[in-house]
């Protein structure tokens, strides 16, 4: 989408930027998260370990609003402007 899109000038450059870097927040969430993650053996996490988990999980959750929010308010009106446009 995005190549047609930048091909077609109907994603702004900054948009994508936008775009890309809240994929690569994301990515960098995740893994933060399978560090923090119980390992699966039983061991128990601290008090502290839980709330890094939960503000990181957090901290996903506002990530993905905001970037889904992004394609419903900006990418797929852009979209449909480059391809009704007359």
């Amino acid at each position: 989408m995005f190549s047609w899109g930048e091909s077609h000038h109907a994603v702004s450059g900054a948009l994508l930027a936008t775009l890309k870097n809240k994929r690569e927040e994301m990515r960098k969430l995740m893994a933060d998260l399978r560090a923090l993650s119980p390992d699966g053996d039983g061991a128990a996490q601290t008090a502290e370990d839980r709330i890094a988990f939960a503000q990181t999980l957090l901290a996903l959750a506002r990530t993905l609003d905001s970037h889904v929010g992004g394609y419903d308010g900006e990418v797929l009106p852009s979209i449909l402007r480059a391809l009704f446009h007359r």
